[in-house]
């Protein structure tokens, strides 16, 4: 079963949904749906205010130092002075409670925001996932049969019901369900065969997962239309919640289609969800050693870099990301010809993976070969057709490459 990052539980935790939606409350990627002008303190704002929002990442920070006292301490000392909560402190207190193996403090906060209807489906998956801890796996599943129906536009939602179905014996309920979460997001593929709850369906995992290619998901299309217009108007918090939702259900190209967008925050947002779609799709070790070799790769020890893209790319021959990291890393070593080669593999299995694009239109420009060189920069327009970078390397490379042959 799945639950997120910052739970350490008897339980194995891989990387999943809420991995996202915690870093657009307290993470990283706040800033792409953060409008610090319309935050209020207002009990009726489903915003944070920009002091709170730092608090919280205070109390992240504690928690990535292995301080979870420490990052509790935060919270209490904020909502003390504040004389009131928010529901993204809420979730954040579970996550602490779920630590410190406090699944009865833990379940009854999720009860309370479940009870009220909330929006925010972490508070469904923690009251479950604190039902199955508790030894109460018939009332996870039931409780999660029971969440709104915008749960079951999440692969989270049916890999975690399986998990429970498989514990529970129903094992043909569970492939089912496997079956629908693999479908909606290949990297549980991955992360079921290190799933203690899915012990009693292991060695069938592999057929659950070939047969998964044959589902067809009624009414997902419906959803994720919804999602992506919330995503293109809706506020910062609903942005931030149709992301990682269309994010989670691996829906790419809904974000495709949102970056031909006009509105540069919606691309930019649509940008982002994108490159966690394709750092995902290898499952959560796969990903921490890319991590690593980005980390290399920014510190500039590229032959480290490059060793640690090129074992992944061979490891996960369908896993696209590693090769586009491997072609970063040969363009920063002016190994050009290389670096496009990388290139070209990564858009033919994603043709609308504008980073590879981009670094092809780049490593051409670098050899002189201009009919390579437009022909990168006129998909990169076709994938965002109102960039107006876009339109100025096109219009760059056609002078170059008119200076180029006028030299000849």
């Amino acid at each position: 079963m799945s639950v997120e990052r910052f739970v350490v539980a008897p339980l194995p935790l891989p990387r999943s949904f809420l991995a996202l939606v915690n870093r657009f409350f307290f993470g990283d990627w706040a800033g792409l749906v953060h409008n610090s002008a319309a935050m209020s303190s207002s009990s009726s704002s489903p915003n944070l205010p920009t002091h709170v929002a730092r608090r919280l990442e205070a109390a992240q920070g504690y928690l990535d130092l292995g301080m979870p006292d420490d990052a509790w301490l935060e919270l209490e000392e904020m909502v003390q002075e504040e004389g009131r909560t928010w529901i993204q402190v809420t979730l954040f207190q579970i996550t602490l409670l779920i630590q410190k193996d406090d699944h009865d403090g833990a379940l009854a906060r999720a009860q309370s925001l479940c009870a009220e209807g909330t929006e925010h489906p972490q508070a469904y998956i923690y009251r479950s996932y604190c039902l199955h801890a508790l030894h109460r796996t018939e009332e996870a599943r039931d409780a999660l049969l029971a969440a709104p129906d915008f749960m079951r536009s999440m692969a989270l939602y049916h890999y975690n019901l399986g998990c429970y179905e498989c514990q529970l014996g129903r094992l043909e309920d569970a492939r089912r369900c496997l079956r629908i979460a693999i479908r909606m997001l290949g990297s549980y593929k991955i992360i079921a065969k290190d799933d203690p709850d899915l012990l009693p369906l292991m060695d069938e995992l592999d057929e659950i997962a070939r047969d998964a290619a044959l589902v067809e998901i009624p009414d997902r299309e419906h959803h994720l239309s919804d999602l992506s217009a919330r995503l293109a108007d809706g506020s910062d918090e609903e942005r931030a919640r149709a992301l990682s939702m269309l994010v989670e259900a691996g829906a790419e190209h809904v974000l495709v289609d949102l970056m031909k967008s006009k509105d540069p925050a919606v691309i930019n947002i649509a940008a982002q969800g994108l490159w966690a779609c394709w750092m995902d799709e290898a499952g959560p070790e796969a990903r921490a050693l890319m991590e690593r070799g980005t980390d290399a790769m920014n510190r500039g020890d590229l032959d480290l870099a490059l060793s640690i893209f090129e074992k992944l790319a061979r490891e996960h021959e369908d896993w696209p990301e590693a090769v586009n990291k491997v072609a970063t890393a040969l363009y920063k070593m002016h190994r050009y010809r290389e670096s496009m080669a990388a290139c070209r593999k990564v858009v033919q299995a994603k043709p609308f993976h504008f980073g590879a694009w981009s670094g092809l239109a780049a490593c051409a420009m670098q050899v002189g070969d201009w009919k390579a060189a437009r022909l990168a920069a006129e998909q990169m327009l076709h994938l965002q057709p109102h960039s107006s970078a876009h339109h100025s390397l096109l219009l760059e490379i056609e002078r170059r490459a008119s200076d180029a042959s006028g030299s000849v």
